[in-house]
């Protein structure tokens, strides 16, 4: 039965994708948390000096003069925080941008009906002359 044999493997193929994605989305979650708090990581320094004697191969070999661990913490991305709360908390966290933009004593800017040509030139010298 070659279909039955084929059918197991393409289900085999699928369930390994979906345990594939869950692990993807889980290191992502890991990473993310990672950004928003912070962390710190070590970063080591090696200094290799000769070691007077020659190896195998005729080149000197390597001797380690010393070694520097240094560790440094990560400060929190704020993007990252920005980020969860506007989607995780998008009632209390908005981006909000808003722009109103009206004339003198909150009158319109342009007026609602079309002026003529006239009504026009002299409303923009109008403009012109207040600024």
């Amino acid at each position: 039965m070659p279909g039955l044999k084929l059918i197991l493997t393409f289900l085999t193929l699928l369930r390994a994708r979906e345990d594939y994605d869950q692990l993807v989305v889980k290191e992502a979650k890991n990473s993310l948390m990672n950004k928003i708090r912070g962390y710190t990581v070590q970063e080591t320094r090696t200094v290799m000096v000769d070691a007077g004697k020659p190896g195998p191969d005729g080149k000197p070999l390597p001797k380690i003069r010393e070694r520097i661990v240094i560790e440094k913490h990560v400060q929190p991305d704020i993007q990252a925080i920005i980020f969860v709360l506007t989607n995780k908390a998008p009632e209390e966290y908005k981006i909000r941008q808003s722009t109103e933009v009206t004339g003198k004593d909150g009158k319109d800017l342009i007026p609602a009906r079309i002026l003529t040509q006239k009504e026009a030139r002299e409303f923009l010298e109008k403009l012109d002359r207040e600024m």
